[in-house]
């Protein structure tokens, strides 16, 4: 704790300033429930998961935009809950369900720091992909990355304009 002081600065937030002290901790203000806070706020901001896509404590190296998906269906599908146990259909749990058919969704993504952990993610949904929503079994929501119209720019000063290229390189 003594040498990363973003560490530091989340836990006496989340702690407090009478506990996480400069030099470490107040062990004599150490009670079980902020000790146990403390070891998951340290087991978060150790994992990469958490430091890529953020956690209960502290914003990720990730900023996802809000996407516009634009040129999209909805159908309307009714669906009714079936009882695991009788097998049969549930009373009164009748519900329709929307679906967005869609060719494509543009997302746009700041990464900061985490480059590496950002491109084996991108690598993961080119090559295995990943479902979004419900219905997994019924094959609805699975994407996939297209690098050919996928693109990115490394951004080191604010006020440049960013030059954009092909992420097939990046990715190989």
């Amino acid at each position: 704790m003594k040498g990363d002081e973003r560490f530091r600065r989340i836990a006496v937030s989340k702690v407090g300033k009478d506990i996480i002290i400069q030099n470490g901790i107040n062990v004599d203000k150490l009670t079980s429930e902020s000790l146990n806070e403390l070891r998951e706020i340290y087991n978060e901001y150790n994992c990469p998961i958490e430091r890529l896509y953020g956690s209960n404590y502290f914003a990720g190296d990730i900023t996802i935009s809000d996407s516009l998906i634009t040129s999209a269906s909805v159908t309307e599908r009714t669906h009714v809950t079936i009882d695991r146990k009788s097998k049969k259909s549930s009373e009164k749990h009748l519900f329709i369900e929307e679906v967005v058919n869609t060719e494509k969704i543009g997302v746009k993504v700041i990464v900061r720091n985490e480059f590496e952990l950002w491109r084996n993610t991108l690598k993961f949904l080119k090559e295995v992909g990943y479902f979004m929503g419900g219905s997994k079994s019924r094959g609805i929501g699975y994407i996939v990355l297209d690098d050919s119209e996928s693109t990115y720019a490394i951004v080191s000063n604010i006020s440049e304009i960013p030059k954009f290229t092909e992420i097939k390189g990046y990715l190989s």
